[in-house]
């Protein structure tokens, strides 16, 4: 009889376990770029640096590349949002502008990890530029230039793999369950 319960009590953790491996919601992936300071150009933008935060709907796969040709057209591409900011500039996804020749392109190594990119962006009045070898921002109509040739920024990765709340009630439920069991158990 201690087997069959053992057996019974073996299948209930099992199921416990797999259904909250099962209810296991991958949330969105975020990479976020951070140049060095932009060191040559208009000295009131020496020192700056132009980051690009990319939130993603899936980790990148190992050696892939990404072409988004039109920033505007992101979503079909995986990529739920974004934010590209440099100088005094911050442009994002939700940004009033809409211009053609924004783009974004990136590659990923043997890991996954961002290995050479280009992201642009045009809006009216300047343009932000990064990619592997340099980054470069214009401003206030083309009057204001600073860059950083040679020295790429990092990139770094947020994976936001989280349990779902209704996974954590059951995990809850399960150790009530199974003290309450192992209570009762003990008592007779």
């Amino acid at each position: 009889m201690a087997n069959s319960k053992m057996a019974g009590r073996f299948r209930v953790l099992l199921a416990l376990g797999a259904a909250l491996v099962a209810s296991m919601a991958q949330a969105d992936v975020v990479y976020t770029y951070t140049g060095n300071a932009l060191n040559r150009g208009d000295s009131s933008m020496i020192g700056r640096h132009v980051s690009v935060t990319l939130d993603f709907l899936h980790a990148l796969a190992p050696n892939t590349k990404i072409n988004i040709p039109h920033l505007a057209d992101h979503v079909s591409a995986g990529l739920l949002s974004y934010g590209i900011s440099g100088g005094g500039q911050q442009y994002t996804d939700g940004s009033a502008y809409n211009h053609m020749d924004d783009f974004l392109s990136v590659s990923t190594d043997g890991s996954g990890n961002i290995s050479n990119w280009e992201v642009a962006i045009f809006p009216l009045e300047g343009s932000i530029l990064t990619q592997r070898d340099e980054d470069l921002v214009l401003e206030e109509g083309g009057l204001n230039l600073a860059y950083n040739y040679s020295k790429p920024g990092t990139w770094t990765l947020l994976d936001t793999t989280v349990p779902e709340p209704g996974t954590l009630a059951l995990a809850l439920g399960a150790v009530f369950a199974l003290s309450a069991t192992r209570r009762r158990s003990s008592t007779r």
